[in-house]
């Protein structure tokens, strides 16, 4: 049907004989979403603001009061608001679309309410002056860039429901240095912390399956890392460029530490290989620079020829006397004799 236009609110859809789907557009400052809207002497609930709701970009809103009643915000409703520093939404809103407040530059901080099941990828991604922000305890999904290049965010308590952390979901979030993590997270997805500059410590909880590539990459204040045993997979640059990465457990799990995991770790000193990894691939420690101690407790593994490229200051392996013969040469780059303890 052909939008009706009443006073700045288009109604886009009328779902059923009480119920409405509204856009708008409106070149104020101050936007009050109300409850209802009359239209030919009749009350409907407004319950949905449609995708691109707000129909041309409106540099000049600051704030936006969602009063109860509506329950979505659709795609790209918000999105380039650059003035917007102000948002309430009210207790019965369930679901926040794909790139809702995207790009909403002069936003500090947002109380998310925790009637809210679904925050859609892309939802805050570049609010760049966001410094708080909290999520729901029923989300079960933090969703593909919901926060990336949130440069401001400083700190984040993922609650107990959520399970996946998607895709780059907090990448570029230069100021985060405080993560408190669900106790139920399954799988952290690819680049889902990468440049997380800022980040010093993180606990992995035993419910932790997976790690995406680049999961961490270029997190350059992370200290040390906990992998337990639940994990079994380890994605391609997951860690590489961990440069105060001194302190590393990995999980007894994987049967494998993929290309570039831990390229350029520099602080790294020591590193002890569980018994069940079967391979190693390339250039996995490479640039390791401060890597002086190796313990490889496996019986029967595959190392590519570059694993240790770079890794300079190599001083003692400790390997199967089995290994030795075809693992001798690895560590040609270290200007130590190296010591070689067979067991």
């Amino acid at each position: 049907m052909e939008s009706e236009f009443l006073s700045g609110i288009w109604i886009d859809e009328f779902i059923n004989n009480r119920e409405i789907r509204i856009s708008f557009k409106f070149f104020t400052q101050h936007l009050i979403i109300p409850q209802t809207l009359q239209y030919e002497n009749k009350n409907y609930f407004i319950t949905k603001i449609e995708n691109h709701g707000l129909r041309e970009d409106n540099p000049h809103l600051k704030s936006v009061r969602i009063l109860y009643g509506l329950k979505e915000v659709g795609w790209h409703a918000f999105s380039n608001c650059t003035s917007l520093n102000s948002v309430e939404l009210s207790e019965s809103i369930t679901y926040l679309g794909i790139y809702s407040f995207s790009c909403c530059y002069a936003l500090t901080s947002i109380n998310l309410p925790n009637s809210i099941t679904t925050i859609e990828e892309g939802a805050f991604c570049c609010c760049t002056s966001l410094i708080s922000i909290n999520i729901p305890n029923k989300v079960s999904t933090i969703k593909s860039n919901t926060f990336a290049y949130c440069t401001s965010l400083t700190s984040i308590v993922i609650p107990n429901n959520v399970k996946y952390i998607r895709q780059h979901a907090f990448q570029y979030c230069k100021s985060l240095a405080s993560i408190k993590i669900s106790d139920n997270i399954v799988e952290i997805g690819k680049g889902a912390f990468n440049n997380c500059t800022a980040l010093t410590t993180i606990n992995l909880p035993n419910s932790l399956t997976t790690i995406g590539n680049k999961a961490f990459f270029d997190c350059r204040k992370l200290e040390s890392i906990y992998i337990p045993d639940s994990v079994s997979k380890i994605g391609v640059k997951a860690f590489s460029l961990c440069m105060s990465l001194s302190s590393i457990k990995l999980s007894n799990s994987i049967s494998e530490i993929k290309e570039y995991t831990f390229k350029q770790c520099v602080n790294l000193t020591s590193i002890t290989i569980p018994k069940n990894i079967a391979k190693i691939g390339e250039e996995a420690f490479s640039k390791c620079e401060s890597l002086r101690f190796i313990n490889i407790e496996s019986e029967n593994i595959e190392i590519a020829f570059n694993t240790f490229k770079g890794c300079v200051n190599v001083s003692e392996v400790r390997l199967k006397k089995q290994l030795f013969n075809k693992m001798q040469n690895l560590f040609s780059d270290s200007k130590h004799k190296v010591k070689f303890i067979l067991y």
